[in-house]
């Protein structure tokens, strides 16, 4: 085993002292001592001596909502007029890593961005200490609280291996409501791999467990489903799909010994151990031989329990990378004098033999077998393990032998010889043995009656153990756990929550138990044996047992211990009314109140009060319905606009505990009917089949001070010239409508033969009572036209994409430009050179390059786009794989020219070596002119045009790379006047690593900000109001610089372009790649005369051929290189016996930059055909050859040990 400062795996650290400290520190100086009596003065001198701190009101938003996954930012209240405004900021120790919290050291500005992957509370406070002029500080709060919108924990593919037991996997989605569940499609997965679903409050969950028994490639698929419908979120249907890959273990290498697990502390019998075992880059875990008492917790990583005797742990892991490592934990548990208690072995019994009192009988144990033959073996003089003494009048021994199966904690019977245990008593050479008899299909050991017994003695390895038979009574059967069953603890549960338990105990076998009988309806007990209790509130406090059955026949007894719920007034917080509002002289009714329901721990907001809640009030202003709530006010005819009337209400809530909340009316002078006019969008229609959604024109519908609409929305009926009510299908000609009653907007669906357009009225009710109907007739009309012309497809300008970009892996990246139609979506129609992946709803294209792909190759991929109307376009998107044009960056700043047509002249600002440059054919922008220097790539550029020609275009370059690829830049070409010709526009210019990201700001405010175009290597986002540019460069972006050019709009509309840039070094901190990357030297021998072929290693980050030669001159030595295959040829002249040449070979990386590495030939004596000799004439083999042959027959000796590990191990075990 490796030293213990080996560490595989990385380990969760406790809290430092520091922290502990400061968390001290803070709630002591958070008591403020009580203060004396002052005097005048003394109160006066105290406000002096106030500090800033004391003085600024400066603080952050009341509270912020934030979303998993994106950045919002939150800033405090300053600006030029804040009095004692904070000099600086930063974030207090203590946050939750998880919500990605960052605070701006100068302006205090807050960006959260929330780990997708982690659980989050709802609501959660970040502090930020404000330090001032005077160098006071103080901490201010900033509370923000998590969006309610569910999101998918992000799964990767896996890997595991058939016969292992694999790590459980936990797919977990957020966020998810009360009502909603997480489904598997089972038939996806690998054999021997069960899916155990946890649907319970917010967090829904589904863990992969097993052993799979098969190999192959499995796509396992989940959904977040609410009733028949998947769920669907802000980018989609909540569906996630990954790849299990099953392999055979017997590919596996041999395991390897490595500390990974700290041994813990010893303990006292009683005390209790919790073991981390480090699964994060595991596919496998197996935790086996546990002590007694002890179990291992495969969904949370650990060992727990409390061992009753010492002992050795075994882990095996199989890592992602399938690296077999093994540990073994020494646990230790101290006797009452400070001893550690012997370690008890297991071994099955293997003699059987008469007892005769006094005599000690000796036995051997074998490895996992059971034989009924005695087989005589030398005794030993430690004392037996295992002990029990029965005595009159007790039902069950007690077993104390510590079993084979690792994770048991019981003694097991064996069903064909019954055991005998015998228990060591002072003054006594031997035990007094009794005989158990196990019980048919029941997981027991009981005593059986009996007046002489042949016990089986069931010894531990290398200890003998000595029996005398006895007389036992009989007893009345006493069920008692097996050894290898299932067993639970009692699990308690209060009525109206869930609880879910796993068994303390589980076979060392993969066995489905279920339930045998009746069970309560709110009590389930899953294969694995996992119990999830939730008793409604309605069930009685009180114990339920449930009987259960294993598939090897097995019995036992889960006990359920319901206890009284909580009352509904501890759970129930929050209670409120919405606003309601009643016009003076008219009665109006509230909405019913809602309330924060406690549910399993998880509060749900804006839920109704519980059924059978009854509701009062003792105000004479207004009435309450008893039973829904509902309040009723009628204002005085002289109240004036802009009061309120609140009604206090009292909720006596089914339990008979009490509620209450106040509902408020707010007085309106004017009716809301005559205040608003809601309006559909005009214009709209839908193809025969198809649905159109028509919404209500913002600004015409009453909205509250959030901005929600607060009216409610029903369809009109329609009437015939007689004033008979039409049916659905006659009142609009056969279109299937309906509307959103919260939001107003209409849904229609055409019919599929000649629809005809259709007029829909539309009743709106507002909140203060009135409706939209005027005199009975309806005022609100939406009018939806019947498409039978041209399809969107037609209509709608043809698709296209922007410019590929290579990823981090070298794949080919591209997206659509534009925006498409809601609902349209993408699939690729034809075959392709290479394979392709494409986002059905996105339309993203990702192309897989691989590593022998010819360099700049081009290819089609036919696609289609299907838009929501049914119709069709067909694209074909033109790629290339990638060359010197794809990875080498070459960048101009952008041109700026004055009206007067004064030329100007921009030289590249980054050019690759050997390129030449060309302007493209393609040019023809009016009253502009443009040239290109072919060698150096100077653009002169000037504008002469009259004033209707453009004030800005690109001017494209051609750029031919050296190995003959090329690449077309486009160089952002504007006229400046205005603002825009008074004001230079600056970012400052950063250097950052590959994969992190960087925030710039321009030196201007006041106007607006665009991207102009895609920079190959990066992401780049700019905020069009403040112009913060955020750049995040890829971990395997290359090393260079880059320049982002942006466009600036003023806001007298002049605009120029300006570039932002940024310098991208490698992960480690390097400006090229040759920096950061170490190559080693390649050895190798040569012979006289001869010519020896040397593959060169490919470094990861090399560029397309990278080799070439350096200098190397020596006398009869001929080197050449293959640069396409990488190939090093080196003859050898018949001289250079003995000697050591290096052959330097340049390496060429994909940043441009060039390292080094060294071929050392050595040439041994041996010359072609022949053999050295001494000058005495004897032959001498090489040291190499010795070294070889010694190497040879260490590695067979030590397999030869291995593949008889066992045998070897019973030698010895007889021969000591």
């Amino acid at each position: 085993m490796t030293g213990k400062h080996d560490r595989a795996f990385a380990r969760r650290r406790g809290t430092s002292v520091a922290a502990c400290a400061l968390g001290l520190s803070l709630v002591v100086t958070g008591v403020q001592p009580v203060a004396a009596p002052q005097t005048a003065s003394q109160a006066a001198a105290q406000l002096l001596d106030r500090t800033d701190a004391d003085r600024s009101l400066v603080k952050y938003p009341a509270s912020t909502t934030v979303k998993y996954g994106n950045t919002t930012k939150i800033s405090p209240n300053t600006n030029a007029l804040t009095v004692y405004p904070p000099t600086s900021y930063k974030l207090v120790d203590g946050a939750n890593p998880s919500w990605g919290a960052e605070v701006n050291p100068k302006t205090g500005e807050l960006s959260i961005t929330p780990d997708p992957n982690a659980e989050l509370p709802e609501t959660d406070t970040i502090h930020v200490e404000f330090t001032f002029d005077d160098e006071s500080t103080k901490v201010v709060d900033a509370e923000i609280s998590l969006e309610p919108a569910p999101v998918y924990v992000d799964q990767s593919d896996k890997v595991y291996w058939t016969g292992k037991e694999i790590n459980p996997v936990d797919i977990r989605v957020n966020r998810a409501t009360y009502a909603s569940k997480l489904e598997i499609d089972e038939s996806t997965l690998p054999a021997g791999i069960t899916a155990n679903p946890r649907n319970f409050g917010n967090i829904k969950h589904i863990f992969l467990k097993g052993t799979p028994t098969e190999t192959g490639t499995f796509e396992v698929k989940t959904q977040l489903v609410e009733g028949e419908s998947v769920v669907v979120g802000a980018d989609g249907p909540l569906e996630q799909s990954f790849t299990i890959t099953v392999k055979d273990s017997a590919d596996l290498p041999a395991p390897v010994e490595e500390h990974i697990v700290e041994d813990p502390a010893p303990v006292k019998p009683g005390e209790s151990v919790d073991i981390d075992i480090p699964t994060e880059n595991a596919s496998s875990v197996e935790v086996t031989d546990l002590p007694e008492g002890l179990t291992y917790d495969s969904e949370k990583s650990k060992i727990t329990g409390k061992p009753k005797a010492s002992g050795k742990a075994k882990v095996d892991i199989i890592t992602n990378d399938a690296k077999v490592i093994t540990d073994t934990i020494d646990i230790q548990v101290e006797e009452s004098d400070g001893s550690a208690t012997p370690a008890t072995t297991t071994a099955e019994p293997t003699a059987t033999a008469e007892p005769t009192t006094g005599a000690t009988t000796p036995a051997t144990s074998t490895s996992d077998r059971t034989t009924t033959q005695p087989e005589p073996t030398p005794p030993t003089s430690e004392e037996p393990t295992s002990t029990a003494k029965p005595t009159s009048g007790q039902d069950t021994p007690e077993p104390t032998t510590k079993p084979s199966t690792p994770g048991s904690s019981e003694q097991t019977s064996e069903p064909s010889t019954p055991a005998t245990t015998g228990k060591q008593t002072p003054g006594q050479g031997t035990p007094e043995p009794t005989t158990t008899k196990p019980t048919s299909g029941r997981l027991t050991t009981q005593p059986a009656p009996t007046s002489t017994t042949k016990p089986t003695t069931k010894p531990t390895s290398g200890q003998a153990t000595s029996a005398q038979p006895t007389t036992a009574k009989p007893t009345t059967p006493k069920p008692a756990p097996s050894v290898d069953d299932f067993a639970w603890d009692e699990l308690t549960v209060q009525a109206g929550t869930t609880k879910v338990a796993v068994p303390a105990r589980k076979p060392s076998q993969t066995v489905n138990v279920r339930v045998d009988g009746d069970a309560p309806e709110w009590l389930s007990v899953a294969s694995d044996g996992q119990v999830v209790a939730a008793p409604g509130r309605g069930v009685e406090p009180d114990t339920y047992t449930v009987d259960v059955v294993s598939e090897a026949g097995e019995r036992d007894t889960v006990t359920v211990k319901v206890t009284k719920p909580v009352s509904d007034a501890d759970r129930i917080s929050d209670e409120e009314y919405k606003d309601t509002y009643v016009q003076a002289g008219k009665t109006n009714s509230s909405r019913t109140p809602i309330a924060s329901i406690d549910r399993d721990g998880i509060e749900y907001k804006g839920q109704p009060l519980p059924a059978g809640t009854k509701f009062s009030t003792e105000s004479a202003e207004g009435t309450v319905h008893p039973d829904t709530g509902v309040v009723t006010v009628k204002a005085p005819l002289r109240t004036p606009a802009g009061e309120t009337i609140t009604i206090p209400v009292d909720f006596t809530y089914p339990d008979g505990t009490k509620g209450k909340a106040d509902a408020v009316f707010h007085v309106d002078a004017g009716a809301q009917n005559e205040a608003y006019k809601p309006a559909y969008q005009e214009g709209l229609g839908a193809q025969p089949g198809k649905t159109v959604v028509v919404p209500l024109l913002d600004g015409t519908f009453p909205v509250n001070k959030d901005g929600e609409n607060v009216g409610q929305y029903a369809l009109a009926p329609v009437y015939d010239d007689k004033g008979n009510e039409l049916g659905t299908a006659k009142a609009y000609k056969g279109w299937d409508v309906s509307i959103d009653p919260d939001t107003g907007a209409i849904y229609a669906a055409a019919p599929e033969e000649n629809p005809e357009p259709i007029e829909v009225p539309v009743r709106v009710l507002y909140s203060d009572g009135t409706v939209s109907d005027k005199d009975g007739e309806p005022t609100v009309f939406a009018h939806i036209a019947a498409l039978t012309g041209p399809s969107l497809a037609d209509s709608t300008e043809a698709a296209g994409y922007g410019k590929p970009f290579f990823d981090a892996d070298g794949n080919i990246r591209m997206f659509p430009t534009g925006s498409m139609p809601p609902g349209a979506t993408f699939e690729q129609t034809g075959l392709t050179a290479l394979p392709v992946e494409i986002d059905p709803g996105t339309g993203a294209i990702t192309v897989k390059v691989p590593e022998d792909a010819p360099v700049g190759a081009d290819f089609d991929i036919p696609l289609k786009l299907t838009l929501p109307d049914g119709s069709v376009q067909e694209i074909t998107v033109p790629v290339a794989t990638q060359s010197e044009a794809a990875s080498q960056v070459v960048s101009w700043r952008p041109v700026q020219v004055t009206e007067v047509g004064t030329p100007v002249t921009v030289a590249p600002s980054q050019a690759p070596a050997g390129a030449t440059y060309a302007l493209a054919a393609s040019f023809d922008a009016d009253g502009w002119q443009a040239s290109v220097d072919p060698k150096t790539g100077a653009i002169t550029a000037a504008r002469n045009g009259d004033e209707e020609d453009p004030q800005a275009t690109l001017i494209p370059v051609v750029v031919t790379f050296a190995d003959g690829s090329q690449r077309v830049v486009e160089v952002p070409a504007t006229t400046v006047r205005g603002t825009a010709a008074l004001t230079r526009v600056e970012y400052p210019r950063v250097t950052i690593n590959a994969g992190q990201i960087a925030i710039l700001r321009p030196n201007v405010a006041g106007a607006s900000f665009s991207l102009i175009k895609p920079i190959p290597g990066l992401r780049t986002k700019v905020d069009p109001e403040t112009g913060e540019l955020t750049v995040a460069s890829y971990d395997g972006t290359v090393p260079g610089p880059r320049d982002i050019p942006v466009q600036v709009t003023f806001e007298d509309s002049s605009h120029t372009i300006t570039s932002a840039r940024v310098e991208v070094r490698t992960k480690t901190g390097k400006g090229t790649l040759a920096e950061s990357i170490s190559l080693n030297d390649v050895s190798a021998v040569g012979r006289p005369d001869t010519t020896t072929q040397i593959t060169l290693p490919v470094p990861r980050a090399a560029a397309e051929h990278p080799f070439t030669l350096g200098e190397f001159d020596a006398d009869g030595w001929e080197v050449s290189l293959d640069r396409t295959r990488g190939v090093l040829d080196i003859h050898v002249p018949a001289s250079a016996a003995g000697q050591v040449k290096e052959i330097p070979v340049n390496v060429l990386l994909a940043d441009g930059s060039t390292t080094q590495l060294k071929v050392a030939v050595k040439v041994d004596g041996v010359a072609a055909g022949g053999s050295s000799q001494s000058e005495s004439g004897s032959s001498e083999p090489s040291p190499w050859v010795w070294a070889l042959a010694v190497l040879g027959l260490l590695g067979a000796a030590g397999k030869v040990l291995y593949d008889n590990r066992d045998n070897f191990q019973h030698f010895l075990e007889r021969w000591m």
